[in-house]
């Protein structure tokens, strides 16, 4: 399943990126050395260069015909920027020689020009993805958004619970400890609180549902950790926490 994120860098409204955040990990680009690089034209703006509503619904669909015949090459699509009255598209394939099976997707409803080349190392996608605490940062306030969007009435503090993963039960045990002794409030670890197979824990905090503010959570609780190897894996609340409506 794919996680799409989108940001708008720089001057606000100019310029739009969206990308597949799942092709940050190096497996996922597995054999996908050669990108096609479409950027079309000829569709209705608004007066900062980007797309206007009237064609956002026709680009949207183009980009699922676009993705299923990446899909059906072995390939992927996995990026697009508007901006200057472009909409530019990013598909990497396990190999050369099938651009012309986009040209013929778009056919005569955008302009579009290709240009198809060898990018091993990602070059296209690494310039507008985001990484690291950027990224974090980015999935944070998502999904701040998309509790906001799903109605739901936040009267105070949550309980929001950070999850990690270690390489190792041993691992993850000598980090629970790091957080009870840093004053985290953990119960005493015993048995089944850490799996051997999965070894991982949460950690809940009272905090609002703000994205800079459970960032900083975040970096603190992940500063405690990262000594043992453990990586953030997402976070989460009760949606029958007291405080929410």
């Amino acid at each position: 399943m794919s996680e799409w994120l989108w940001y708008s860098p720089g001057e606000a409204g100019t310029r739009v990126i969206e990308f597949d955040a799942d092709y940050a990990e190096p497996q996922a680009r597995a054999g996908l050395t050669e990108l096609v690089d479409l950027v079309l034209t000829g569709y209705e703006t608004d007066d900062a260069g980007l797309p206007a509503d009237d064609a956002v619904d026709g680009l949207f669909k183009l980009e699922e015909r676009i993705g299923a015949v990446a899909g059906e090459a072995g390939g992927a699509f996995v990026a697009d920027i508007a901006e200057n009255n472009t909409y530019r598209l990013l598909v990497y394939l396990p190999q050369s020689g099938l651009a012309d099976r986009f040209q013929s997707t778009i056919g005569s409803t955008f302009a579009c020009r290709i240009e198809a080349k060898s990018d091993p190392q990602w070059g296209a996608y690494e310039a507008v993805a985001l990484r690291g605490e950027e990224l974090e940062a980015l999935r944070d306030r998502e999904q701040v958004d998309e509790i906001d969007d799903s109605g739901v009435e936040v009267t105070g503090d949550l309980d929001i619970t950070f999850d990690y993963e270690f390489a190792d039960a041993e691992s993850a045990r000598r980090a629970y400890h790091a957080l009870r002794q840093a004053g985290y409030d953990l119960p005493e670890l015993g048995a089944g609180v850490i799996d051997d197979e999965s070894p991982g824990f949460g950690l809940t905090v009272s905090c609002a549902l703000d994205a800079d503010d459970i960032g900083e959570a975040r970096r603190k609780t992940s500063a405690l950790v990262a000594p043992y190897g453990g990586e953030f894996a997402g976070w989460g609340y009760d949606p029958d926490d007291r405080d929410v409506e």
